[in-house]
């Protein structure tokens, strides 16, 4: 067994705090960068002393030790969306969309998803701003990973032995849309 890391920096979060499956204890050095200068300065100062670097984002799919991490801890924060949107690009039809490393995927997708209905139903049913960012956004997202999940159950039921294997079907379901909510 390793031993502890030094206590965490008064204030600062452990990893468990930082991770979805609140595994990880204290860093020795813990760093919220946000903006990418700060975090190019962060990293590069780290990497010429050889401390170790560890860079986190949305803390999905990290495992760490309960003993801690034993360097810095970089926690990106960096926010905000842009988009471009030039005639003359033949990709995604000339529109381009920018998402800062530290914008929270859930909401973003979920207000992409809620200006796309919003776009298309609205000709039909005239969503307003409100109801789009309130109510048309989440029910997107949730009625996605709905869908999502049911087409698995009718494509594996041949397989659905009981109850149990739905559950483990929805926990890998929701493995799933966390991997790509926070990675992709």
């Amino acid at each position: 067994m390793t031993e502890p890391v030094a206590e965490p920096v008064t204030g600062a979060p452990t990893l468990r705090e930082r991770t979805t499956l609140r595994l990880g204890g204290p860093a020795r050095r813990w760093v919220t960068a946000t903006t990418e200068a700060e975090l190019v300065e962060v990293v590069s100062a780290a990497d010429e002393a050889g401390e170790p670097v560890l860079v986190l984002g949305g803390g999905s799919n990290l495992v760490v030790a309960d003993e801690g991490f034993a360097g810095t801890v970089v926690e990106v924060a960096t926010r905000g969306v842009a988009s471009d949107v030039e005639d003359d690009d033949p990709t995604c039809g000339g529109a381009m969309v920018t998402v800062a490393a530290g914008e929270p995927w859930d909401g973003f997708v979920a207000t992409a998803a809620a200006l796309l209905v919003q776009g298309i139903g609205g000709l039909f049913l005239g969503v307003g701003e409100i109801a789009s960012l309130a109510v048309v956004a989440p029910v997107t997202e949730e009625a996605g990973k709905g869908a999502f999940l049911v087409l698995m159950l009718w494509l594996r039921r041949a397989e659905l032995d009981g109850i149990l294997d739905g559950i483990v079907y929805a926990g890998m379901v929701g493995i799933g849309f966390a991997f790509v909510e926070n990675i992709l």
